[in-house]
């Protein structure tokens, strides 16, 4: 898996084995970022193993239309274990910031194809700033996203079901859309943290 881009400082992978805590950091120098393999992602069974991802550097839109800013591969039965136990849930924080006024900008975060649009179309150059708690909802395909957006000081707030299937792998991301290619959304914090 892929984190980090190109002018970052470097990434990290936190993870837990059966016995041991594990910290792989990398730094950055490669256009496509730095490699960093995380063996939570072979397990099965995370029953009680702490879960964290965290970036720290900035990655970018480029021209117009919808970009990937920063994107997490949760493993299958993250949240609903291969045994039928339910395991909780992760927080998301991601933040950043926007560059020049020419036309609206679009942030929003994706769990698998749910898609919550935090940061409607708006043309101006406010940090923003997203955090959500995602919690399995007694089965494995069911789950609850409690959210907040903001654009600067304005915030956007909300609750979602959704019916990903936790026994396969599950895509989590921040999308920016520029509607002018001159424009600019970046992110600068990313971190998936498990509860």
């Amino acid at each position: 898996e892929t984190f980090g881009a190109s002018g970052d400082d470097y990434a990290t992978v936190m993870y837990m084995t059966t016995t041991t805590l594990v910290l792989d950091k990398a730094a950055v120098t490669g256009v496509t970022g730095a490699a960093l393999t995380a063996n939570a992602v072979a397990k099965t069974n995370l029953r009680n193993v702490p879960y964290s991802r965290s970036h720290h550097g900035t990655s970018s839109t480029a021209g117009t239309g919808e970009d990937d800013l920063q994107t997490t591969t949760l493993p299958a039965n993250y949240l609903f274990d291969s045994d039928g136990y339910w395991l909780g849930g992760f927080k998301v924080i991601a933040a950043g910031t926007k560059t020049n006024s020419n036309g609206n900008k679009t942030i929003k975060f994706h769990f698998g194809s749910t898609e919550i649009v935090f940061h409607v179309a708006a043309n101006n150059t406010n940090d923003w700033r997203f955090e959500a708690m995602v919690s399995a909802r007694v089965t494995s395909n069911a789950q609850g996203i409690s959210w907040k957006g903001y654009d600067g000081t304005t915030l956007t707030q909300g609750y979602e079901e959704t019916t990903e299937d936790g026994t396969a792998a599950i895509i989590v991301k921040v999308t920016g859309e520029c509607a002018h290619a001159s424009d600019t959304i970046s992110q600068k914090i990313w971190h998936i943290e498990s509860f």
